[in-house]
C-alpha cells in the first residue's frame, strides 16, 4: 500500500485528491496546514507528498525545507500543486528541492499520471 500526503488549505482539493488518486494500492490522507503535515509526518511514513505553497504559517516551501531536512522523509518526492504560476515560485520550490510542480487549476484526469510517474521513479531508484 503507498501512502500519499495531500497538503492544502482547501478543503475540497484534499477531497478531490482522494477522490482521483486513490486505489486499491494507494490511500490518500489529507492535511490542512503545513503543520498538519508535520505531526502526519511524525506518525506514518508516507511515499510521497502533494502540497500546495501558499497556505498560513507554515507554507509550502518551509514544508519542502522540513521533509528535506527530515531523516525519515528527505528522499519522498514532492509534488507542488499550486496557483503560483510564477518563475520565482517554482524555481525556490525546485532548488528547495521539489521534484515536480503542477499549475492550479489542476487536470485531475492527468494528476494521477504524474503521481504514478513520481511514484515509479522513486521505487527505481530503491532498488538500483
Amino acid at each position: 500500500m503507498q501512502h500519499i500526503l495531500m497538503v492544502d488549505d482547501d478543503p475540497f482539493m484534499g477531497e478531490l485528491a482522494k477522490g482521483f488518486l486513490s486505489g486499491p494500492e494507494t490511500e490518500v490522507h489529507g492535511a490542512l496546514s503545513g503543520e498538519e503535515a508535520v505531526r502526519a509526518m511524525q506518525s506514518r511514513r508516507f511515499d510521497l507528498v502533494v502540497t500546495d505553497i501558499d497556505m498560513g504559517k507554515l507554507d509550502g516551501l518551509s514544508l519542502i525545507r522540513h521533509i528535506r531536512s527530515s531523516a525519515t522523509h528527505a528522499s519522498v518526492p514532492v509534488l507542488v500543486v499550486s496557483g503560483r504560476k510564477d518563475l520565482h515560485a517554482i524555481d525556490m520550490a525546485r532548488s528547495l528541492g521539489a521534484s515536480s510542480f503542477v499549475s492550479k487549476p489542476v487536470n485531475w484526469r492527468l494528476l494521477p499520471y504524474k503521481v504514478r510517474e513520481l511514484l515509479t521513479q522513486t521505487e527505481a531508484r530503491s532498488v538500483a
